[in-house]
């Protein structure tokens, strides 16, 4: 099964520190890598934001729900910037984007969540170096005011 990784590097973390705001601003770059190569590279979207969409998503993973990822910005008419659809059985994950013109591929839904808690795992640790913030708060308070989760 192909291998999947989300590398990123943060442009501009934006004119606040505030927790509530900082998901607004910060922009980065997003590469798609599926079997080490990049089939995918987004560009100034917002990271803290799709960083609490993955959170969300692995919470309700964490929970045995079977649904897809899907980030959608503010930002883009266009949508989804990126989304994860898994098949019916939960085995295996479609990788998807409004911003490519072919299809992207498919990887174990595993390694979608592998790539997503790697991708947490960075934006947290940059977050902290460079704001203090702690992103895990900022997803927790996500998942307790959204009703839907």
């Amino acid at each position: 099964m192909t291998e999947l990784a989300l590398s990123f590097r943060i442009l501009d973390w934006g004119p606040s520190a505030d927790p509530v705001l900082v998901g607004g601003f910060a922009e980065g770059n997003l590469a798609v890598l599926m079997a080490g190569k990049s089939v995918l590279e987004l560009n100034e979207i917002l990271l803290v934001e799709m960083a609490v969409c993955v959170g969300q998503w692995l919470f309700r993973r964490g929970r045995g729900e079977l649904v897809p990822f899907y980030y959608a910005s503010i930002d883009y008419e266009d949508e989804p910037i990126l989304a994860f659809v898994p098949d019916d059985r939960g085995s295996l994950a479609r990788v998807e984007s409004v911003f490519s013109e072919k299809e992207l591929g498919t990887v174990s839904l595993r390694a979608a969540e592998v790539a997503a808690q790697t991708f947490m795992a960075g934006i947290r640790e940059e977050l902290l170096a460079e704001l203090g913030i702690d992103l895990n708060s900022i997803v927790d308070f996500n998942i307790r005011e959204n009703p839907r989760l």
